[in-house]
């Protein structure tokens, strides 16, 4: 328990996105959750709201605390709205508390005044970007058919010229899945950004994106293109290079916790507030109502956080199923993702984890066998 929170995860906090614009967003990208809903119309948190939010938020959680803050797309709520964040935080926050505010864009608005209040107020930004211009333009693009990456770009180099720390966010997909060497180099060597985190298109049961159903990428296909970025990343032999699911598949062969919920099995130490209030699981089930936990305006969040829906949906999220039981990785991958389950429970990218656990426990094995002259 902390502060009368019923806790489902090891974790002694729970961390919010909160997705301040709702749906709304300047971009409409093919694979995007929200594609087949209007990104046109203008949805943000209410002031009131947000105030509500950050104050029950700090009644109930201290320590180290880290908020996402999401969208659509979250610039699209301005820059004095961001300012009312960094008002509430420092009045209703805790003293000793450690604050991080990360948040994820498509990077198409950054100018100047954004980069010095990010720089300022000590906030990492996570772009999304699908790899070089023809990768990204394939599925990323604006209202008008356009592609974005030429203002992604602009919006990353403002970032570093002002030193905020940058990390990026690509989505694998059909597509960009041929080209993983050369996006790797990309991010890089060219724009010279060392942290990258990988989304799945997956194929889309929950959101129903009807006409991505046959877009979703197939295990063998991620099961490749993890290979060759483990191979890139074997090569390039530099500590500072990370790819946050090596990463974590790394720490489950040697023994240690990772740290995403795809592979910790700790999912239900999040939550999703939309923008009129309403709470969910994650970003990936916001607005499917059978995920819904309860709705801000009306009720406290220790009670939504302590609602039967929250307790039966974390009961879910922990199910492992039968044949992780036999599984030599079983700790280390937790069945993965709620939200890419079949309906049988089981991870729909199970076999992809094994073949990559495996593939890269024989890499350091191999190595370590060559280095010691066996």
């Amino acid at each position: 328990m902390k502060k009368g929170v019923i806790l489902t995860s090891p974790l002694p906090v729970m961390s919010p996105i909160i997705k301040i614009t709702g749906n709304f967003c300047n971009l409409k990208c093919g694979y995007c959750f929200y594609n087949s809903r209007d990104q046109n119309i203008k949805t943000v948190m209410d002031v009131d709201l947000l105030e509500k939010f950050l104050r029950e938020y700090f009644e109930l959680f201290r320590g180290n605390l880290r908020l996402t803050w999401h969208g659509g797309e979250p610039l699209l709520a301005g820059l004095n709205f961001f300012e009312k964040i960094v008002e509430f935080q420092k009045r209703y926050a805790h003293r000793h508390d450690v604050i991080l505010n990360t948040l994820q864009t498509n990077g198409t608005l950054i100018d100047e005044k954004w980069a010095q209040f990010f720089k300022k107020n000590n906030f990492y930004i996570g772009v999304s970007l699908d790899g070089i211009e023809k990768c990204h333009n394939f599925f990323r693009k604006d209202k008008h058919g356009k592609g974005s990456f030429q203002h992604v770009v602009r919006g990353i180099r403002i970032l570093q010229a002002y030193k905020v720390p940058v990390s990026i966010l690509t989505t694998i997909t059909k597509y960009n899945v041929q080209y993983v060497e050369e996006n790797f180099r990309f991010f890089a060597e060219i724009l010279g950004i060392k942290n990258i985190g990988n989304s799945i298109f997956y194929p889309d049961w929950n959101n129903g994106n009807k006409k991505m159903m046959q877009c979703g990428i197939q295990p063998q296909e991620l099961t490749d293109y993890f290979k060759k970025a483990i191979d890139f990343w074997w090569r390039k032999d530099d500590p500072n290079f990370r790819i946050r699911e090596i990463e974590n598949y790394l720490a489950g062969i040697i023994g240690k916790e990772a740290s995403l919920c795809l592979f910790n099995g700790w999912c239900s130490s999040f939550f999703c507030v939309e923008f009129n209030g309403e709470i969910y699981p994650c970003d990936r089930f916001s607005g499917n109502k059978e995920f819904l936990f309860g709705d801000l305006r009306i009720y406290h969040l220790k009670d939504i956080l302590n609602s039967r829906q929250r307790l039966d949906y974390a009961k879910k999220a922990n199910f492992l199923h039968a044949d992780c039981m036999e599984c030599k990785w079983k700790s280390c991958c937790n069945n993965g993702c709620l939200a890419l389950r079949n309906k049988d429970g089981k991870f729909y990218f199970c076999e992809t984890r094994k073949a990559i656990f495996d593939y890269l426990a024989r890499k350091i094995s191999d190595t370590t066998e060559r280095k010691e002259g066996r």
